[in-house]
């Protein structure tokens, strides 16, 4: 897996970005589990927090599992990216929700301090 380095302005959608990639790379796993050979560092506490929570909240979007009208364009970029059609999406980020909710120890979301 290669290396991504994103660097961006205040403001730009860094965290948009990240979680999007991020959950790329979760739902694109083979297994539900993928997600934990996944490493995300942010500069700060309060980034990676607010990451974890995206993630989460995105997934539970994504999954019909929340109203959060915030991630459609997202999930709409995943499907496309992943190939998946909506139902496909919707049962692959249950599965991936369910399994970093079980391992959320695993979730490694982090900073560099």
């Amino acid at each position: 897996m290669a290396l991504m380095v994103y660097r961006a302005a205040a403001g730009s959608g860094k965290t948009f970005t990240l979680v999007r990639e991020y959950l790329r790379l979760a739902l694109g796993a083979r297994e539900v589990n993928g997600f934990r050979r996944i490493l995300a560092i942010t500069f700060t506490n309060k980034a990676a927090g607010e990451m974890k929570s995206r993630v989460l909240n995105a997934l539970a979007a994504m999954a019909g599992k929340s109203n959060d009208r915030r991630y459609d364009s997202m999930a709409a970029q995943l499907g496309e990216a992943l190939q998946l059609d909506q139902k496909a999406l919707q049962s692959r980020a249950d599965q991936v929700l369910s399994a970093m909710l079980h391992q959320y120890q695993q979730l490694s979301i982090g900073t560099i301090d």
